[in-house]
């Protein structure tokens, strides 16, 4: 029988009569909860070394450039902001409705 830290009670209840181990759901959710929040956490711990070589030379060429060019790259910078900020709205809207229709059927 597999044993793991936390989850052990769980495993001795899941059982079956022959002994064998019998997964449930709920096991199997908090197990992909835990690694998704592993996985996100490695994700950050990675991402800031390679973000911010990107910063400073975004940085150092608009500091180099004209008045004009500065306003020129904040402009850009706001105008890409744009559609990922719409993607992400959209989706978070069509999310929430989605757990709205679904709590209605259940209910």
């Amino acid at each position: 029988m597999i044993r793991t830290a936390g989850l052990a009670s769980l495993a001795e209840k899941a059982q079956g009569k022959q002994g064998k181990l019998v997964r449930h759901g709920s096991e199997m959710k908090i197990r992909s909860a835990f690694l998704g929040v592993f996985l996100f956490l490695c994700g950050l711990c990675v991402a800031p070394p390679a973000l911010s070589q990107g910063c400073a030379m975004c940085s150092s060429y608009v500091s180099a450039s004209t008045k004009a060019g500065q306003r020129a790259v904040n402009k850009a910078v706001l105008l890409l902001l744009i559609p990922a900020a719409g993607f992400m709205s959209g989706g978070m809207v069509m999310a929430y409705r989605y757990s709205r229709k679904r709590d209605l059927e259940q209910g």
